[in-house]
């Protein structure tokens, strides 16, 4: 029986539902798949047995590679999968002359977004580089992704190429209930706040499309719904707050912060076109989400949005940053019912044809064997 170790993961089921999106939930859900297969014998790294504090101490100090040898070091590893939120170069070395191979997630570069500090990017950069040297194999997300890994010195000839999949016994098909009109125009946004997620783009298009609206019971029935953590970047979500009074639309839009699954699924449900203009996404799985609901979408041309729509087909793009043409977008969806009825159409093909999570975790189960 072989084994597998996943590093930078807390597969316990608190956390798993915490993380749902990015990162850590992909690697979560592939822990899982080779977990539920019975071949393999599959350990996490063992933070999930760690308090908070212990935690913070062993990331302050950079203790991460002692940590793991005392804790993973007895045993030998087939494969260690490292989704890049440990630094623990000895350890990896230290196993790869024990003859593991080393297997690196790649769901994005956090060095090519443009909020961080000079510095900070340096080392993050140092530090992708780091991880794409030591690497085995390579397992990317999105073409985006790969792209973005060239400058870095990547051939590009051992990798494999496995979109996030989708739990479609949690996100079931519920295409043929969407109605664009309940209760008002309702425009959804579902992401953190931080500068990287273009939710200031969404606020200031949002607010040209409503000045476009001259009926006063029309415009108060158009809402925009901003549901996502608003402590990641507290200054942007003081700054969206302020143009928010600024520009009088109080009652028209709200930040929501984070929600529970079924919140977030009633929030769907009652909306009427689904808005990601982030900068930059590894994927964009809140896409998904929204296509089961049979949700027009609108998404910018940042990252891998383009693939998740298939590049204009499940549908509309927009340049990243152009808060006039997400206006102008805004306006069209709003309408036109028939632009409306072809794009929830789009959308439910979309959901129709994402991945599983099970058919994720059997591409890179292929692809290592």
């Amino acid at each position: 029986m072989s084994r597998l170790l996943f590093l930078g993961i807390a597969p316990d089921g608190t956390r798993l539902a915490e993380a749902r999106t990015g990162g850590m939930y992909y690697a979560c859900m592939a822990w899982d798949y080779f977990r539920r297969r019975g071949r393999y014998e599959v350990d996490d790294d063992g933070i999930s047995s760690l308090s908070a504090r212990q935690l913070g101490v062993l990331t302050k100090l950079r203790l991460g590679s002692l940590y793991l040898l005392i804790a993973r070091g007895r045993k030998r590893y087939k494969y260690i999968f490292v989704s890049g939120a440990w630094d623990c170069p000895a350890f990896l070395l230290w196993s790869k002359l024990r003859g593991s191979k080393i297997v690196a997630f790649w769901f994005h570069r956090t060095s090519i977004q443009p909020e961080l500090a000079t510095r900070d990017r340096v080392v993050w950069r140092l530090k992708e580089w780091c991880q794409l040297k030591i690497a085995d194999h390579a397992i990317a997300i999105s073409k985006s992704t790969l792209r973005s890994l060239t400058d870095l010195g990547f051939s590009g000839t051992d990798y494999v190429l496995a979109a996030p999949g989708l739990d479609k016994e949690v996100w079931v098909d519920r295409t043929s209930g969407y109605d664009p009109f309940k209760g008002g125009f309702r425009v959804l946004c579902v992401a953190s706040i931080a500068p990287h997620k273009g939710i200031m783009d969404l606020l200031v298009a949002f607010a040209d499309f409503l000045d476009t609206v001259r009926d006063v019971a029309e415009r108060r029935a158009i809402t925009l719904d901003i549901v996502g953590n608003d402590q990641v970047d507290p200054v942007s979500t003081t700054e969206l707050r302020r143009v928010i009074e600024e520009h009088g639309l109080g009652g028209n839009v709200s930040l929501r912060g984070r929600r529970h699954l079924q919140e977030l699924m009633g929030f769907y449900r009652h909306a009427s076109v689904l808005v990601c203009p982030s900068h930059y996404e590894g994927w964009g799985m809140v896409v998904l989400e929204a296509a089961s609901f049979g949700l027009p979408v609108i998404v910018s041309n940042g990252g891998s949005l383009p693939e998740v729509v298939n590049d204009g087909e499940y549908g509309l793009i927009y340049p990243t940053g152009d808060r006039a043409a997400l206006r102008q977008l805004l306006e069209r969806v709003y309408r036109d019912a028939g632009l409306r009825a072809a794009l929830s159409a789009k959308a439910a093909e979309l959901y129709r044809a994402a991945l599983t999570w099970e058919q994720t975790g059997a591409l890179i189960e292929a692809y290592l064997q």
